[in-house]
């Protein structure tokens, strides 16, 4: 009994001792790093129809999620957007969430990179993306999508502020650029910055052709602040204006809470597909200690807002999205954090 006690105590102490040897991995990634890039994998998912959000319940089982930075952000974010989310318990409809993240290739300038996967039942989006350990976080390949037609869907590279332009990004590996197959990853384009040619906005046809729009998001923008107006006044001076609030986010936050998800509900409710478009300009006009600095808020507050009113049922081309940042006060035309929201409407002839 003796003996055995003894091997018992060295045992534990064995174990002990290991456990002490090996403390699990602190979470290096960056909240806000992380907070980035669910907003981008969560607003190309939304788009997709067959995990529509007013149609779809998510089960986020605890074995999936780690509880670590991304996956509290990523969390919040599909909550946010509209999602039913189950945490405990599930039925046979639910849409199963999971992801993963795993080291990629190092860049040419010596940088490492991490490659995120986003699951929801048999759909998936994945895309690589550089300085994860800090709010510089920026992508660097194309976004690629699995189980879903992703000829439609539209990203935006501009929540991340300065980085690599879209045109250096490194193409998707050979073999995946099948669109017409769904088992394999289709890459989705980043809305280009080109000039939009031929438009002829005293046509008052133009504004409800869904290609018009999306040829109006595609053309260079530039600070509200610094034009003190919209990028799209030409568009808006012939429509009507049916009704506008600020949406609005804490300090230094690209959070939306409850209340400002109603905001946004609200103006659904009244959004007439055949007719209306919705502006959406987000707003950061002040220091701040971020360091992607009030372009970086002022872009992302912008996208959080698009994809919640993707998420509601908004055609994504019925979103035009612009940014005013400064690190100066414009309390004479915009608010010092927050978004725009403005839906317009074609008059009836």
């Amino acid at each position: 009994m003796g003996l055995l006690k003894a091997l018992t105590g060295i045992l534990s102490a064995v174990l002990l001792a290991a456990c002490s040897t090996n403390p699990p991995a602190p979470d290096a990634k960056d909240p806000l790093a992380m907070q980035l890039i669910a907003t981008d994998l969560v607003h190309t998912l939304v788009q997709i129809r067959s995990i529509a959000v007013p149609d779809t319940t998510l089960s986020l089982p605890e074995e999936n999620f780690s509880g670590d930075n991304f996956g509290n952000a990523l969390q919040e974010r599909l909550e946010q957007v509209g999602y039913a989310v189950r945490t405990v318990g599930s039925s046979p409809s639910d849409k199963s969430v999971s992801y993963t993240i795993q080291p990629g290739e190092i860049t040419s300038d010596g940088r490492d990179t991490s490659t995120f996967t986003v699951s929801i039942g048999s759909v998936s989006v994945r895309r690589t993306y550089t300085n994860t350990d800090s709010a510089d976080v920026h992508p660097t390949a194309e976004m690629l999508v699995k189980g879903a037609d992703a000829t439609s869907l539209r990203i935006s590279n501009s929540i991340f502020g300065p980085s690599s332009p879209v045109a250096e990004l490194e193409e998707p590996a050979t073999g995946n650029q099948a669109r017409s197959e769904l088992s394999s990853e289709t890459p989705v384009d980043a809305v280009p910055a080109e000039p939009v040619a031929g438009v002829q906005l005293s046509d008052p046809g133009d504004i409800r052709d869904a290609a018009v729009l999306a040829r109006l998001q595609r053309r260079p923008l530039t600070n509200f602040r610094e034009l003190k107006r919209s990028n799209f006044s030409d568009l808006f001076d012939s429509l009507v204006l049916v009704r506008e609030t600020i949406v609005p986010f804490g300090n230094d936050s690209i959070e939306l809470d409850g209340t400002a998800r109603a905001l946004i509900a609200s103006l659904v409710d009244d959004f007439d597909i055949e007719r209306d478009v919705f502006s959406v300009i987000g707003c950061s006009n002040g220091a701040t200690s971020v360091a992607s600095g009030p372009k970086g808020l002022a872009l992302g507050r912008a996208a959080d807002v698009t994809a919640v009113l993707v998420s509601l049922g908004v055609p994504r081309q019925s979103v035009l999205e612009e940014g005013c940042w400064s690190d100066e006060h414009f309390d004479e035309m915009m608010p010092r954090r927050g978004v725009v929201l403005s839906l317009q409407r074609y008059p009836v002839s």
